[in-house]
C-alpha cells in the first residue's frame, strides 16, 4: 500500500472534480445552465471543486491510495479520515477500465480495511460487491433536513450506508451542500 505522490494527485483531483460536476449538473437545479455551458465555465467549476479537495488534502483529511507501476496509474481509493485515523470514509474506488475485473477493487478494500473501520455510501447496484468483500448494509442514506441540503439532497438519493465493521460510529461523510451548489451556480452565471 502506498499513499499517493504528487505525481498523480492533480490528475486524480481533476477526474474526481469532473465526475462530481457531471453529477451536479444532471441531478440538481443547475440543469438549467447546461444549454449555456462552455469550456471556460466547466474549467472554473472543476477548479472550484479541485480547490475543495486540495484544502482537505493539505489538512490531511483527504487521502488517496494509489495502485501504479512505472508511472501508469491502475486505480485508486479516494478517502477521508477522521481525527482518530481509525475511521475511514471511502468516497470512491476507481479502477481504469482496462484494469477492471482483475481483483484490484478487492485489493484496495482489503488494504484500506487494514487501517480501520470503513464506512461508505454506494448505489443499490453496488451493494453486492461490498457485501462480497465483508461489508454490511447499515441503512439507506438520508441527508440532513436542515436548510443547507435542500438543493443538494437529490445528489445523495438512493444511496446505502455500508460498513466493514459492526462497530460503525458516526463519521463525517464528504458532502457538497447548498452553499457549494450556489457557488457553482455563480460560476456558471459568469
Amino acid at each position: 500500500m502506498e499513499l499517493t505522490t504528487d505525481y498523480f494527485i492533480d490528475d486524480i483531483f481533476q477526474l474526481e472534480a469532473e465526475g462530481i460536476f457531471q453529477d451536479i449538473m444532471v441531478s440538481t437545479l443547475l440543469k438549467k445552465y447546461l444549454k449555456n455551458l462552455n469550456q471556460l465555465k466547466v474549467d472554473r467549476v472543476t477548479q472550484y471543486i479541485k480547490n475543495i479537495f486540495k484544502e482537505y488534502y493539505k489538512l490531511g483529511n483527504l487521502n488517496v491510495l494509489i495502485y501504479d507501476k512505472n508511472t501508469t496509474l491502475y486505480g485508486y481509493a479516494f478517502f477521508f479520515t477522521s481525527p482518530s485515523l481509525s475511521q475511514i470514509y471511502l468516497h470512491k474506488i476507481f479502477v481504469y477500465e482496462q484494469y477492471r475485473n482483475k481483483g484490484l477493487g478487492r485489493k484496495i478494500l482489503s488494504d484500506l480495511s487494514d487501517n480501520g473501520t470503513i464506512t461508505l455510501l454506494c448505489p443499490k447496484n453496488k451493494e453486492n460487491f461490498y457485501v462480497k468483500n465483508n461489508f454490511k448494509y447499515i441503512r439507506s442514506f438520508e441527508t440532513s433536513n436542515n436548510k443547507n441540503f435542500q438543493m443538494s439532497k437529490i445528489l445523495y438519493t438512493g444511496l446505502s450506508v455500508m460498513c466493514n465493521s459492526s462497530e460503525q460510529n458516526n463519521i463525517s461523510i464528504f458532502l457538497l451542500d447548498d452553499t457549494d451548489i450556489k457557488n457553482i451556480a455563480n460560476v456558471l452565471r459568469i
